[in-house]
């Protein structure tokens, strides 16, 4: 299999994965039709109230981490991201200043 054709399945895949309804969606379909629109609107909000509380939770998590751990903070650098050093200045403004 080359990179290309690699390439391509993975692209299908991943479109076929997002069109495709989750549990989400089928838990929000089944509120409807079992008990209604407002049940539905309620079953929507709840699910979207739980995916922001998700997605902050990371956040600060993500945030706490790399606040505590150096080694956090490096192992993305190792990896290849792009994260300016702590206590640095970025490497734009060094070579602006320089000018």
């Amino acid at each position: 299999m080359s990179v290309e054709q690699a390439r391509l399945g993975f692209a299908a895949v991943a479109v076929l994965l997002t069109i495709l309804p989750g549990l989400d969606s089928a838990m929000a379909l089944r509120s409807a039709i079992s008990q209604g629109p407002r049940h539905a609107v309620a079953t929507g909000l709840g699910i979207n109230t739980g995916a922001f509380a998700w997605g902050a939770a990371a956040a600060v998590g993500i945030s706490a981490l790399l606040t505590a751990s150096e080694t956090a903070e490096v192992s993305p650098l190792l990896m290849g991201l792009a994260l300016p050093p702590r206590g640095n200045k970025s490497a734009t403004h060094t070579a602006c200043a320089s000018d």
